[in-house]
């Protein structure tokens, strides 16, 4: 287990451009405040979130966004210092290190044989060792060593003289073998030695060496309880020796050798159902009224202090928690005592050689020194990083719905975000946004309905039906007010079916009876002549001109599954000269003038013929996502963009061109803002 050394108080916050765009360049927001992992080198604290990697200057409180462009992130992000100042990144996709102001790149021209890193370590001798889904690599003084080329590896924990545990996994069997390296040579240690077929993981070294492992038959998906290896054999401990539960999600040992365990009962894993088990090198104790929401330790954290006092962040409400166990009274704190935050859902949590606590959240750090909170954050935070939908707002300023996070408006100048937990939305996955003539908003929610707000109140409305999910994917207001909405259906998940009408007060709903091409609608517009149109997941196009559903003809063959041609439809936008633009799933770019189709495709110029999303600009320019980048076409040629140009991340989703034809495209990784005058020749940043 690694504890963090920080000796100053830490602010993270994001850093925003939002007044420095000049003409013909792209630029970024992006969430820097959802932390994944961090590490502390001199006078900077180092960050990686989903999607960046931040340098926090203690001195004079600025900051920098290092992210380095060349890797791709994901959720499970790891950032080590070494102590000869170099800064490491991991991710899924990727490792580079950070030196005298610029960043190297490892690939297999380096002899390494994966770069998609699992975990990252520094050793007492400040060796970085990285587990790989292909190999262990070792780097010392900047020579790398690798092992186990052909086996996924998790290094399961070094301990303080120096010694490597690592979790050595066959692809084929799936099952876990346990090796210790002594600087010398690597010795299988697993009790699959002894007991064939079982699985080890949750690995923790006591203070006088001895090794603990939650064990598990793969093949029989059977938990097993908690074993330990004393340096000659393993012994296991399960419910029938006082185990509150065999099935043990984290162990963590204090420095009094006090072993700790958090688990439940074979058929309870998968519930809240679930307790802390401690063993005093005797016997085992247990408490399964646990406070608070302490479910998930590999998400909220569950660590050790130096008085061997048991730490677990959790959550109460919308607040975060951090619970303390003395072995027989559990104490909470919340920072919403002392120090007010709209969200404190922990990340990760961490203890330095004083005995604070530090933790990163979604949206920032904390700190707690036992008797004061300090949350930091910004307060004008863009609240995500994976943006489900972008808009332009009729009076300038733009919305943006960011996975799990709510809602953000940008006003010009700052960013205001709205959630369900402060502001009273009924969710936070925003799916879709338009705006009615009054300027009111409405949005289409992941699970709970459609939302709306006048600018001061949200207010939601739920269809009456018996759903378990109203997923709306996306919402199109009608000249006269009135709401159209398009379904995503999943029928194993009893979800809403089809179009729906809302006049205001009640909702009528259309399905196939009622003749769409299918239940499964991505998206709906309204064209110039009020007619509904509707595309759907793999059924194509329909029609509704006010009496009944019809499908409109379309030129892709489509993908043919059981002998029938199958197009996708994710995007419908208007032009002003009245044309259709139609965005495919994989069928490229089509435009429909009322009688004719005409369809573009990568062999005519566009980036990918999967797309996302269009957006018409002012000046009748089409702009479409995709996830290679960004397109734009002029009515006679197509200019792409991508990460070189400035894009956050090449995955773009939603796309959308404000009056003064400022384009916004919302990408897995953020949001990016283009600026231009024209397409020739442009500066990009």
């Amino acid at each position: 287990m690694r504890h963090l050394t920080v000796g100053l108080v830490l602010v993270l916050t994001i850093i925003f451009t939002a007044n420095a765009f000049a003409d013909k360049e792209w630029k970024s927001f992006k969430e820097l405040n959802n932390v994944c992992d961090m590490a502390v080198q001199g006078d900077y604290i180092w960050w990686v979130t989903f999607d960046s990697v931040v340098r926090y200057n203690m001195l004079d409180n600025s900051f920098e966004d290092l992210t380095p462009p060349d890797i791709e992130y994901g959720k499970q992000n790891d950032i080590e210092v070494t102590p000869d100042g170099v800064v490491w990144v991991g991710t899924k996709k990727g490792i580079a290190s950070y030196e005298n102001g610029s960043w190297t790149y490892y690939t297999e021209e380096d002899g390494l044989t994966s770069t998609r890193v699992f975990m990252m370590e520094v050793a007492p001798d400040g060796a970085l060792w990285i587990g790989t889904e292909y190999g262990l690599y070792r780097n010392y003084e900047g020579e790398w060593t690798v092992f186990f080329t052909s086996n996924y590896v998790f290094i399961a924990d070094i301990a303080p003289d120096g010694t490597v545990l690592a979790s050595v996994g066959d692809f084929q069997t799936g099952t876990e073998k346990l090796y210790r390296y002594d600087g010398q040579e690597w010795t299988n240690i697993s009790i699959s030695e002894q007991l064939d077929g079982l699985s080890m993981g949750n690995f923790a070294t006591a203070p006088n060496g001895d090794i603990w492992a939650s064990l598990q038959d793969v093949s029989e998906r059977e938990f097993l309880g908690i074993t330990r290896y004393d340096g000659e054999s393993w012994t296991t401990f399960t419910m029938d020796d006082g185990l509150l539960g065999n099935y043990v999600d984290d162990i963590v040992i204090g420095p009094d050798g006090m072993v700790w365990v958090f688990g439940a009962d074979q058929d309870q894993y998968r519930t809240l159902s679930r307790g802390i088990s401690w063993y005093d090198g005797e016997k085992w104790s247990t408490q399964s009224n646990l406070p608070g929401t302490i479910a998930y330790p590999h998400r909220y954290g569950m660590e050790v202090a130096t008085d061997g006092a048991l730490w677990c962040g959790g959550q109460s409400g919308k607040y975060g928690k951090l619970h303390r166990f003395d072995g027989e009274t559990w104490t909470s704190y919340g920072p919403e005592e002392n120090a007010g935050t709209n969200d404190t859902e922990f990340t990760n949590l961490q203890i330095d050689e004083d005995g604070v606590i530090w933790t990163g959240t979604r949206g920032g750090a904390a700190r707690f020194d036992g008797e004061t909170w300090a949350v930091y954050t910004t307060p004008d935070q863009f609240g995500g990083s994976w943006v489900n939908c972008v808009s332009a707002a009729p009076d300038g300023s733009v919305w943006v719905g960011i996975s799990s996070h709510g809602i953000s408006r940008f006003d010009g100048t700052s960013w205001t975000t709205y959630t369900k937990e402060n502001d009273g939305l009924a969710s936070n996955s925003v799916m879709s946004i338009d705006y009615g003539a009054d300027g009111d908003v409405w949005m289409g929610a992941y699970g709970q309905g459609l939302m709306h707000f006048d600018g001061e109140t949200w207010s939601c409305y739920v269809p009456d039906i018996d759903v378990r999910l109203y997923v709306f994917d996306s919402v199109a207001v009608a000249p006269d007010g009135s709401v159209w909405c398009g379904h995503f259906f999943a029928p194993n998940n009893k979800t809403i079916e089809g179009v729906s009408h809302f006049d205001g007060e009640t909702f009528t709903h259309y399905t196939v009876e009622d003749g769409l091409p299918s239940n499964d609608v991505d998206d709906v517009a309204i064209a110039p002549d009020g007619s509904i149109w509707a595309g759907t997941y793999m059924d194509g196009l329909a029609v509704y001109d006010g009496e009944t559903w019809k499908p409109i003809e379309h030129p892709c063959e489509g993908v043919i599954i059981d002998g029938i041609a199958r197009v996708g439809i994710k995007s419908i936008e208007f032009a002003p000269d009245g044309c259709a633009w139609v965005g495919t799933a994989g069928e490229g770019l089509c435009r429909y003038d009322g009688e004719n189709w005409t369809v573009f495709r990568k062999e005519d110029g566009l980036l990918d013929n999967y797309i996302y999303s269009i957006a018409i600009a002012p000046d009748g320019k089409i702009w479409y996502s995709t996830d290679s980048g960004v397109g734009c076409y002029d009515g006679e040629a197509f200019t792409n963009f991508t990460t070189a140009d400035g894009l956050a991340s090449n995955d773009v989703r939603t796309i959308t061109v404000d009056a003064d034809g400022v384009v916004w495209a919302g990408t897995v990784s953020g949001l990016s803002r283009y600026v231009s005058t024209g397409l020739d020749q442009p500066t990009f940043v």
